[in-house]
Parts: C-alpha cells; sequence; structure tokens
C-alpha cells in the first residue's frame, strides 16, 4: 500500500473528497454530505494557552489565574489580547459559537491559520491563544507556554474519519480506514493525544471500517465470494448482511431485521467491503 497524505483546512480536504482526488480524510467535524459517510473517532479537548512570561502579554497579569492546568472560565479571555485562526477556519468557527453563546466577545489581535505560527506568536508574547491541548503538547514539555482549561463553558471539538459512500472502495483504502480508526483509539487508550476522548459508543465497542488519505497497493475486492489463502472461495458468514459490485442472480432478499435502504450495512472481517453501486444482500445457510 502506498500513502499520499496532504493538509488542508477541512473545507478543502472535503472538496477533494467529493472530486475523487483522495480515498480519506480525517476532519474536525461531522459531515452532512449525502454521497460522505464519517466515523466519529475521539474528542479533543481546547486550552487557553500562554506564553510562559504571562507579564509579557498586557491585561494578563491582572487576571486571577488559577494553578497552570487549571480551570479558567471563558469570560476571562474576553480581557486578554488573542492570536486565533481566520474566520474561516473551523476552529476560529467553533471558539466563536461558544463565546457568543456564553456572551463573551473575544479580543483578537492578529490572525493566522498556521498553529506553528499561532504558537510562535504567543511564545514571543504577541498574546494569548485557544487550541488543542494535543497540539502544544511540545511548547508545554519545553517550558515555553502555560496552559489552563477552559470552563464555563469547556470546549471541545470531535474528530470524524470521512470516506465516499458513492465510490468502489479498494481493500487498501478498508485496510488503512480500519487502521487509522484502531492507531487512534490506541492513542486515546495510552495518553499519545493529550486531551482526547472517545466517544461514548466507542470506548465499549470498535465500529465498522468504511473509506479519505489516498491509497494504493492492493487490487479492488472481486465480485462474489472473496478467496482465501489457498484459493478456494470462502462463503460468507451465515446471516451477514454485505454489499456486492452487482446484483447476483442467486441471491435471496434480505430478511426484515435488516436495516432499511441507506443505512450503514454490517460488515465483518471475514466478508470484506465489496461496493458500489451497492446492492444488498444477505448471504443463508
Amino acid at each position: 500500500i502506498r500513502l499520499r497524505i496532504a493538509e488542508a483546512m477541512s473545507g478543502f480536504v472535503l472538496d477533494w473528497m467529493r472530486t475523487a482526488q483522495i480515498d480519506l480524510a480525517v476532519v474536525y467535524r461531522e459531515i452532512t454530505d449525502q454521497g460522505l459517510a464519517t466515523v466519529h473517532l475521539l474528542d479533543e479537548e481546547l486550552v487557553f494557552f500562554a506564553p510562559a512570561d504571562v507579564g509579557s502579554v498586557p491585561g494578563l497579569d491582572a487576571l486571577p489565574l488559577p494553578p497552570v492546568g487549571g480551570n479558567l472560565p471563558l469570560a476571562a479571555l474576553s480581557s486578554v489580547p488573542l492570536v486565533l485562526p481566520g474566520e474561516a477556519h473551523g476552529l476560529r468557527e467553533l471558539i466563536n459559537q461558544e463565546a457568543c453563546a456564553a456572551g463573551v466577545c473575544l479580543q483578537v489581535g492578529i490572525e493566522v491559520d498556521a498553529y506553528s505560527n499561532i504558537k510562535q506568536l504567543v511564545v514571543t508574547g504577541f498574546g494569548c491563544s485557544v487550541l488543542p491541548l494535543n497540539a502544544i503538547r511540545s511548547e508545554i514539555d519545553q517550558g515555553l507556554v502555560r496552559f489552563w482549561r477552559i470552563s464555563a463553558p469547556s470546549i471541545r471539538r470531535s474528530v470524524h474519519l470521512a470516506s465516499s459512500v458513492e465510490r468502489p472502495a479498494t481493500n487498501a483504502t478498508a485496510a488503512v480506514h480500519a487502521l487509522v480508526q484502531e492507531v487512534l483509539r490506541e492513542k486515546v487508550q495510552t495518553g499519545g493525544w493529550l486531551g482526547a476522548t472517545l466517544p461514548s459508543s466507542d470506548k465499549a465497542a470498535a465500529t465498522d471500517p468504511a473509506q479519505g488519505v489516498q491509497a494504493q497497493g492492493s487490487t479492488r475486492a472481486t465480485q462474489g465470494r472473496p478467496r482465501d489463502r489457498s484459493g478456494e472461495r470462502r462463503s460468507p458468514p451465515r446471516h451477514q448482511c454485505y454489499t456486492v459490485a452487482q446484483p447476483d442472480p442467486q441471491s435471496v432478499p434480505c430478511p426484515p431485521s435488516c436495516p432499511p435502504r441507506g443505512t450503514p450495512i454490517a460488515r465483518s472481517a471475514a466478508w470484506p467491503i465489496v461496493s458500489a453501486p451497492p446492492v444488498r444482500s444477505c448471504a443463508r445457510c
């Protein structure tokens, strides 16, 4: 499998998805496009941070700051000059929504989209900022910044894995889709992604594979039953709903227990996804 990874704001990434330039995308909001499906991977915490020398930012030393890592009300940020992404950035939209809902007017002195530039401006005393805790991990470890958790209300954003439901998925894409979920869940569980938590529905159960990142390498799944290592055709799991590339004359209608057309179909590792245009069938004994 060969991977080509590109980084951009969510709007651009979703355009790439719609025009089939990429297979999988990690985005920071839920997608409502009919042609795209998303898996909720995790939620991450946004924190307020300032330079190690708090006296270098006007108005910051006047705040009753709690100990580093403590809770700071969102309203307290209104008296501090901020360095934030531009209005079109998804993170800025989220911060603005939470501030407006809380009746807080933020003072944005500098707008810059790149996290690296935001952090550098904060470190050198041009203001403070709000970013995901994991994004400033290195600066915290180096003692370059201090951070406080935002409260009343707290601000969290969700991370989703998006895929197309209108294009055939290769075996490579399905494998990368499953691996991304596995790796990110492991990072959350082991503390590798600071400030992140798993969705409540994911803490006990894993989610199904789907399709963003451009993945190449294996051939497309073949129509009909998949082969095992010996080359023999394998039967699908008993009563396992699946998707086939074209109607199978031998297939029988799905039983009433199958979900209605247009909802995700249950899949298993034993019966990989073959896709589009999706035709639903159910294997029986």
